[in-house]
């Protein structure tokens, strides 16, 4: 996949997931929860880890480990909100980070050692303070939950 370099007015809001920092487009990010109840959606994919009601909105929440075939580790404690499109979706996260704008010559390729799978749903990567930042796009995200539910029985969209 080439390399792609993000909008040079780039900020991230920035999430860790077991051992990666991972960013998201501050433009996407609709607002950020601590864990919330969630509805388990029976026969979904293994990435859908339920549902949340967000005042009155029925909202996807995506296990980004079981996605990006990433090992368990401890219990995912912040689910971010975010919009790609039309659709509406909540992503579950470790930790949350800081808000950072990298300057634009920071970016870089992403690693080979970077597994395919993550690899697959990563724009870009760029150093901060001895971590490397993948800068995630949803836009991809979706595209491949949408293809597992595509086959799954459970058919999930956001309300």
């Amino acid at each position: 996949m080439p390399h792609e370099e993000p909008d040079e007015q780039g900020r991230f809001c920035t999430f860790r997931l077991g051992d990666l920092l991972v960013g998201i487009d501050v433009r996407q990010v609709q607002e950020v929860l601590r864990h919330d109840q969630m509805t388990p959606v029976p026969l979904a994919p293994a990435e859908v880890h339920g549902l949340i009601n967000l005042r009155g909105q029925i909202v996807t929440a995506v296990d980004l480990r079981a996605q990006l075939g990433l090992p368990a580790g401890a219990e995912l404690i912040a689910t971010v909100v975010v919009r790609s499109g039309d659709e509406v979706f909540g992503l579950l996260f470790d930790e949350v980070g800081d808000v950072v704008a990298p300057p634009p010559g920071d970016y870089e390729p992403i690693p080979a050692g970077v597994p395919e799978r993550v690899r697959e749903v990563v724009v870009g990567t760029c150093k901060l303070a001895g971590k490397l930042l993948l800068i995630l796009d949803l836009e991809r995200v979706v595209a491949r939950l949408e293809q597992r539910t595509a086959s799954s029985p459970a058919r999930l969209r956001s309300a």
